[in-house]
């Protein structure tokens, strides 16, 4: 699966964990939980938001979810092409990466 091996692409060592990606209902999902550091896993509510306010920028809609609101969440909606999917999953990715970049460590 295409969003798995999305998953292993943003695993970044100070920030970001994929918490799950799979398929629901054949629409390819992905749900980041955002750390400062994989030790102390102490969440990182601003690394998600910026991320979230980074993929909003580019077009594409991702929230903030979980206990800690560390989480990234992105449900594409049920009838949208794969092409544009993997379009979307690109713009998640770059945005990690833009907020990895500015991560400590």
């Amino acid at each position: 699966l295409r969003e798995a091996a999305l998953g292993k692409r943003l695993d970044h060592r100070s920030i970001v964990r994929v918490f799950e990606s799979g398929e629901q209902d054949d629409v390819p999902f992905l749900v980041m939980e955002l750390v400062h550091d994989a030790d102390t896993k102490r969440p990182w509510m601003e690394a998600a938001s910026a991320i979230c306010a980074e993929t909003v920028r580019n077009g594409v809609i991702t929230i903030r979810a979980g206990l800690y609101s560390n989480c990234v969440r992105f449900l594409p909606p049920l009838d949208m092409p794969l092409e544009l999917v993997e379009e979307a999953f690109d713009v998640v990715e770059r945005a990690v990466a833009t907020v990895a970049a500015g991560a400590p460590g």
